[in-house]
Formats: C-alpha cells, sequence, structure tokens
C-alpha cells in the first residue's frame, strides 16, 4: 500500500475510505487499479462495485473486476466532485489503470472518484441514490449537502 494513504471506516453507507496521510499533488500517480480481468460477457456485471471499464478504440471490451484481488484503490469512494480518476497507461507491452490526483489533496482528506452517470443510472433503477453530500451533487439533489441516511438503502 502507499505510504501516503490510509483506509479507515468512514461511514455505514460508503464503508471504507481512502484518505491521504500527507499533502498529494496535482497531477501525481498514487495508485495503480488492478484486480481481475474480465472479457464484456453475459457473466460481467459492468455496474459491479468494484470495477472499473477496459477500453480498446473507445469500446468497453472488458473490467477490472476488484472484488477478490486488489489494491487500496478500491476503496476509493465515489463523489460528484471527485479529486482523482483513473488514466490509462502504457508500460511497455502491459496497459496499466493508473489513480491520477487531479486537484490537491489535503492530509487526511478523502480520495474520491466520479463514478460516473451510467453506474448511477443503474443503482438509481433499484432505488440507490449518490449520496456524496457534495454542494454540487449532479445525481441526488435532493439529498446533496445532508449526511446520508441508512434507511435510504434498506439496511
Amino acid at each position: 500500500m502507499n505510504e501516503n494513504i490510509q483506509l479507515k471506516w468512514r461511514h455505514d453507507i460508503h464503508g471504507i475510505g481512502a484518505f491521504a496521510k500527507t499533502e498529494l499533488a496535482k497531477g501525481s500517480v498514487v495508485g495503480e487499479y488492478f484486480g481481475e480481468i474480465e472479457i464484456k460477457g453475459d457473466h460481467c456485471d459492468p455496474n459491479m462495485r468494484f470495477q472499473t471499464s477496459i477500453k480498446l478504440g473507445g469500446e468497453v471490451i472488458g473490467y477490472i473486476d476488484a472484488v477478490r484481488v486488489g489494491s487500496w484503490t478500491r476503496f476509493i469512494n465515489h463523489s460528484c466532485n471527485g479529486n482523482v480518476r483513473f488514466e490509462p497507461r502504457r508500460l511497455g507491452n502491459l496497459a496499466r489503470n493508473v489513480v491520477k490526483v487531479n486537484r490537491t489533496i489535503s492530509a487526511e482528506e478523502e480520495i474520491t472518484i466520479d463514478y460516473g452517470d451510467s453506474y448511477w443510472k443503474h443503482w438509481k433503477e433499484k432505488g440507490i441514490h449518490c449520496q456524496c453530500g457534495e454542494a454540487s451533487c449532479r445525481l441526488n439533489k435532493a439529498v446533496s449537502g445532508s449526511p446520508p441516511k441508512k434507511e435510504q438503502y434498506g439496511e
């Protein structure tokens, strides 16, 4: 695990989150999202919580599934105003999906990423909505700025 990152319990809704132990500079690479490769097909669910897509020529051809195998990056929670992004990189013949800092992240600040509209479209159909709490939340205007409520998830 990156020595500048710590995992800690965030909330009953969000579970474990990744937090910066020190300031993280804009543009720096802080980790790699890895897991099992799943080729797009019937058994592959693009809406799983610990998956990110693999694209070839702009088309999704599969997913990286970090449910059973992965790094600390699988604990990056969603925010409509995420402070990191996934960025594909090549290292020789190897494709990598790194986590790159969008803006300076302060020590003790949670590391977050925007999961994207297609992820939330799937969950909204099941009655689960964004609970990022950002004033700029574009996905759940009714609750933005307020703390998440456990009962909204039927727990």
